[in-house]
Parts: structure tokens; C-alpha cells; sequence
């Protein structure tokens, strides 16, 4: 199952007038906290940098990964020769026939998937 996070954001504030925004507070008091929201901003992006570098860093094996599923719907009902790999550096060779599920096999994956995480 995928994992979610929620990613909150700090509120952006929009100082139009840097007079009036200060206006009744302690300058260091709200530099600190304007210091601070840009701090949460900062780690906020990294943390996304570092999730999009992950992902992007999947994409080829999902790539294959459809492609070898687009394969076995063109070719619905041939057998193919297929390489797998059991290891690091270690493969095998495999007959599939490409198609449909046999109904049997469908119908237990349906009810085996359905309380499974």
C-alpha cells in the first residue's frame, strides 16, 4: 500500500507596507518569525526536492514495467520467451502465454486481494 503524507504549509503573508505591518511589533520579534516561516519554506522544498528525485529516479523501472504489460496485451494469446532475473547477475528463461487470466485463477486473486493491505 502507498504511504501519504500530508504536507502542511506555513500561510504566506503578503507584506504590502512594511511600515504598518511593523507597526506595534518588536523588529527583531518579527524578523524572527518572518525568519522562521522562511526557515519552514526552505525545509518544506528540500524535503520535496528529495521526494521528486526519488520518484523520478523510479520512473525507468515503471517505464519497463509498462512496456512489458503493453507487450502482453498486443500480443494477447502467443507465448512468449521471456528473460527474468532471479539475482544480481543471475537470469532465467520462462514460457508465458499472454492474455486473460483463467477465470479459476481470477476469481481467487479477487477474493485472496480483497482483505489483503
Amino acid at each position: 500500500m502507498a504511504e501519504t503524507e500530508q504536507i502542511i504549509l506555513p500561510r504566506a503573508e503578503f507584506i504590502d507596507d512594511i511600515e504598518s505591518y511593523l507597526k506595534g511589533k518588536d523588529l527583531n520579534k518579527a524578523l524572527d518569525d518572518l525568519g522562521a516561516t522562511r526557515q519552514k519554506y526552505k525545509m518544506l522544498e528540500q524535503q520535496l526536492l528529495q521526494k521528486k528525485a526519488q520518484l523520478m529516479s523510479k520512473l525507468p523501472e515503471i517505464q519497463k514495467a509498462l512496456d512489458i504489460v503493453n507487450t502482453f496485451i498486443a500480443k494477447q494469446g502467443e507465448e512468449l520467451i521471456l528473460d527474468y532475473e532471479l539475482g544480481e547477475s543471475i537470469y532465467a528463461k520462462t514460457k508465458v502465454r499472454a492474455g486473460p487470466a483463467p477465470k479459476a485463477q481470477a476469481a481467487r486473486s479477487s477474493q485472496s486481494g480483497a482483505g489483503s493491505p
